[in-house]
């Protein structure tokens, strides 16, 4: 619980690592917790954008400002898995917010299933019928929060 206590900065990424980061759980209410918070969100993002090679995982996007880490079972959802490196994705902030909206999801072989027909010429371009998933060095996407994420959005589970 990374608001509990000062961590040095190799505790974090070992704890990161290691998927027993646990962030978000503590209440906020002083200044040290959210400084602490802060401290855990950004060593996680680091080693998420490390972990694709400091890019989008579906497109050629590799400007640091432009990334994120994203959730694949959200922060709201789940806050014991805030902090596991299998759920969360490198994205850019395009293809984050099509994520976060339902537009596309993963299957478990990590294959990407889009939402059709898109009547929106601009999310087509986006998730281009040729976009492949480009898997990360380590820690790649969990079927238990691509599962999740499927189902939350309604896509085929059976068929997937």
């Amino acid at each position: 619980h990374i608001e509990t206590k000062d961590l040095a900065v190799e505790e974090i990424d070992q704890a990161i690592k290691a998927d027993r980061l646990r962030i978000g759980i503590e209440g906020t209410d002083s200044e040290t917790t959210l400084a602490r918070r802060r401290i855990g969100q950004q060593r996680l993002r680091g080693i998420v954008l490390f972990n694709y090679s400091s890019t989008c995982a579906l497109c050629d996007v590799n400007e640091p400002s432009l990334l994120e880490a994203s959730h694949i079972v959200g922060w709201a959802e789940n806050p014991e898995s805030r902090g596991i490196l299998s759920n969360l994705i490198c994205l850019c902030k395009f293809h984050h917010t099509l994520f976060d909206s339902g537009y596309w999801s993963l299957s478990d072989g990590h294959s990407v299933l889009r939402k059709l027909p898109q009547t929106s010429r601009t999310i087509a371009v986006l998730l281009d019928i040729s976009i492949q998933f480009r898997k990360p060095r380590d820690h790649s996407p969990a079927s238990l929060f691509l599962r999740a994420h499927r189902l939350r959005y309604g896509f085929d589970v059976k068929r997937i």
